[in-house]
């Protein structure tokens, strides 16, 4: 295990050209601005409550190669609304993350119809979507979701959403390649 500084980030990210993976847990002073060179290796990025700005988020993504992506805000800036897992995020990371095929999002709140479009229709490769905490997914985006990610194998709903049963049904119903798995079954 490797304890770094924000400034580090950018350090280790210039000097380990080949690196890979990357997880940053716990880390309130990590805003994301020091991956701007990030290498175009990187393929799995794991940012858990971790105070990303907009621009850290662009930056993450920059390099065009994630697979894997996981992001999650502290949970206290995600009952204020002020969670950087916002609309404009999943934009970015769906505009800039052509080869993604995992994408976890907890704590994002205020990812709106928009982002959800987005993901649906720039998130072409996408195997596994699992979101928590994310209120404002509601029936049309879930909709948008079963339109577009074709190639969607599992979906992990957190209880926290604004989904009916009909609309998860219907979901279902057209998607049956797709395990849907909800709260109570994913902690079963």
């Amino acid at each position: 295990m490797l304890f770094i500084l924000r400034d580090g980030i950018s350090s280790l990210l210039q000097n380990c050209r080949e690196l890979r993976l990357l997880s940053i847990i716990i880390c309130g002073e990590i805003t994301g601005i020091g991956f701007l060179d990030c290498p175009k290796t990187l393929t799995h990025v794991v940012a858990d409550r971790c105070t990303l700005k907009p621009e850290g988020v662009k930056a993450i993504v920059r390099g065009g190669g994630l697979e894997y992506l996981s992001l999650s805000t502290p949970y206290r800036l995600s009952e204020d609304g002020e969670g950087s897992i916002n609309t404009e995020a999943a934009l970015t990371i769906s505009r800039g993350c052509p080869l993604l095929k995992k994408l976890f999002l907890k704590n994002c709140g205020e990812v709106e119809l928009e982002g959800w479009e987005a993901i649906s229709r720039n998130c072409k490769n996408l195997e596994v979507l699992q979101v928590y905490g994310c209120r404002k997914l509601c029936d049309l985006g879930l909709q948008a979701l079963c339109n577009g990610c074709n190639k969607l194998s599992r979906l992990l709903l957190g209880e926290e959403n604004s989904c009916s049963s009909s609309a998860l049904e219907l979901f279902k119903r057209k998607k049956p390649g797709v395990l849907v798995l909800e709260k109570d079954e994913i902690d079963a």
